[in-house]
């Protein structure tokens, strides 16, 4: 739905400003994650999942949402390949 892309696109920019204002805080880089995830940027969405672990490695969201990642993305590759 566009009124769902556009409301995450605008989450993504919000979230992008609170990064830029704390970029040690793990949870902006879930939140941006997670609307990344929403907008089919997958590759983002992964990095920005990184980040949160890196920041903090014992963060469980934001390693079950990388784990969910992980699959999309390959599942994709091997669409991609035929296999």
């Amino acid at each position: 739905c566009k009124n769902n892309i556009r409301r995450d696109s605008s989450a993504v920019e919000d979230m992008n400003a609170a990064i830029s204002f704390n970029p040690t805080e793990r949870y902006f880089y879930l939140d941006r994650g997670t609307y990344f995830w929403n907008l089919q940027k997958y590759e983002l969405a992964l990095k920005d999942f990184d980040k949160a672990i890196e920041l903090y490695n014992k963060f469980t969201e934001a390693i079950e949402w990388r784990a969910k990642m992980l699959a999309i993305i390959n599942d994709k590759k091997n669409k991609d390949t035929g296999k």
